[in-house]
């Protein structure tokens, strides 16, 4: 069996979905015998710091974030406790991604403050970014598979409100689509990805539950190269108009698209965040995406 994390792997898996996001959860689900093909094909739009605008983090990192997700709803029965361990994940793989001296924001790695596909390929960005999965998504599902086990026998935890979860599933139920148990996954996006203050994790959330409606009624797949790099010049990207709309009237509403933008600080804890929207601080947010999405999506 070939490896998973081969640089050929990697390169067939962006050439395939064009999206770093998709390729980089792809790989680890497969790596850990979890595949879910809509899922994967819903994470294409955090790509490139959600929906192409550049200035959020790497979609390497969402996609990870949504690995640990997977792993967490799949191996950990107590709900809080799964939660914190997405969390934990996504923290860790952040801190790891850092440490190993690459820049968070996708502008930043590529160069490109706007997105542009022919600019992106003349670069030789796509090689910039396999490389940057082929490098670095080993190490994640290591890290992942190492909090979950951490957390498997501790039995259960105290439970902490989720911006991203809540989001998750408030859009769900604006737009009429059954979250089940779903927004767990999206448990790593709190706190603008991580904690880090990065893109609002209620942002990307409701992206992910709009993205999760198509593709899990929708009756035939998505994917080809074709499809994917005519994906990249914005061709036959109807089906991502509801994200793009979530996006933009974000922007109107708040000052950044940043978690720490909107709220003027960072979380050093689960149990500050939950604090925090305890005191309803974020409770404009979530309205605001639950009611965008559902706007975008009629």
């Amino acid at each position: 069996m070939q490896d998973a994390f081969s640089r050929s792997s990697v390169t067939w898996e962006m050439l395939r979905r064009f999206s770093c996001s998709e390729a980089t959860l792809t790989i680890l689900n497969a790596a850990a015998g979890l595949g879910w093909k809509e899922l994967e094909e819903a994470s294409d739009p955090l790509c490139a710091g959600l929906v192409a605008e550049m200035d959020g983090a790497c979609g390497m990192l969402w996609g990870a974030s949504l690995a640990a997700g997977v792993r967490a709803r799949a191996r950990i029965p107590d709900p809080a406790a799964a939660q914190e361990a997405v969390l934990e994940a996504s923290r860790l793989a952040v801190d790891a991604f850092r440490n190993a001296g690459h820049p968070m924001n996708c502008a930043q790695i590529t160069g490109l403050e706007r997105w542009n596909f022919p600019r992106y390929m003349l670069k030789g960005d796509l090689g910039v970014c396999t490389r940057l999965i082929a490098g670095n998504a080993r190490r994640l599902h290591e890290l992942i598979d190492q909090v979950m086990d951490a957390q498997r026998p501790g039995g259960t935890s105290a439970p902490c409100r989720n911006c991203a979860i809540e989001a998750y599933e408030q859009v769900c139920r604006s737009i009429g689509f059954p979250s089940d148990d779903v927004g767990i996954v999206a448990g790593g996006f709190a706190g603008g990805l991580g904690l880090s203050g990065n893109a609002c994790g209620a942002l990307a959330a409701a992206i992910l539950a709009v993205s999760m409606k198509y593709f899990t009624e929708r009756s035939r797949p998505k994917h080809s190269m074709i499809r994917s790099d005519l994906q990249g010049f914005f061709v036959g990207i109807g089906w991502m108009r509801p994200s793009m709309e979530i996006a933009r009237r974000f922007r109107a509403k708040f000052p950044g698209k940043t978690c720490a933008s909107i709220t003027g600080r960072t979380f050093a804890s689960a149990r500050e965040l939950s604090d925090h929207l305890e005191d309803g601080n974020c409770s404009q947010v979530l309205e605001e995406v639950a009611s965008s999405a559902k706007a975008a999506i009629v």
